[in-house]
């Protein structure tokens, strides 16, 4: 994003209550933190990747945070 602008006839102030960015096909809100809770059986069938893209075995994941199905996830 590089220029976000409103504009009026001049007859008052814009005034914004809230305003997000989302890719979601919905338009719905997202967690600002973008990682998502773990479905347990997810990694069993999804490929699994480390944060720096390297794809690991499919095995019970430790704790910390992985890309699976294109998407940031937590194992806590």
């Amino acid at each position: 994003i590089h220029i976000v602008s409103f504009w009026g006839n001049g007859n008052g102030a814009i005034t914004l209550n809230e305003m997000y960015l989302t890719n979601n096909d919905d338009y719905s809100p997202f967690d600002p933190d973008g990682i998502e809770e773990m479905e347990e059986e997810r990694s069993k069938t999804e490929d699994v990747y480390d944060l720096s893209g390297r794809k690991l075995p499919k095995r019970p994941l430790q704790k910390g945070v992985y890309i699976i199905g294109g998407k940031k996830v937590a194992v806590k």
